[in-house]
């Protein structure tokens, strides 16, 4: 799987969304913030907020526990999953993935 960067934005008045890289840098810059290593096209923050305009730049390596701090935007970026058997929440580390199937717990692959 490539992992890569991650960008979401929100108002005051609406949720976090995820957005491309363009849309992000678009905001960005209508928030008065500019990427000074004379790269127009690139992010020049990793966050911002402004005139109403949130935005959070998630890096490949971010997780969840690192967004504690902010619950609404962990529930847009990592979406808890289902187990398909039992329907209970499969955190990360007790379950695995099944190809089309979804999520399940490695306690439920065991019952077969």
């Amino acid at each position: 799987m490539v992992m890569s960067d991650r960008y979401f934005l929100k108002t005051d008045w609406t949720n976090w969304k995820e957005v491309t890289k363009e849309q992000w840098v678009r905001a960005e810059r209508s928030a008065g913030f500019h990427n000074t290593m004379g790269q127009p096209d690139e992010p020049g923050t990793g966050g911002f907020s402004a005139y109403g305009v949130c935005g959070k730049l998630l890096y490949e390596y971010a997780t969840p526990e690192s967004y504690k701090w902010d619950p609404e935007l962990c529930k847009v970026a990592w979406p808890k999953k289902h187990c398909y058997e039992c329907g209970e929440f499969v955190d990360e580390g007790t379950g695995t993935v099944h190809g089309r199937a979804g999520a399940v717990h490695s306690k439920c692959l065991d019952a077969y």
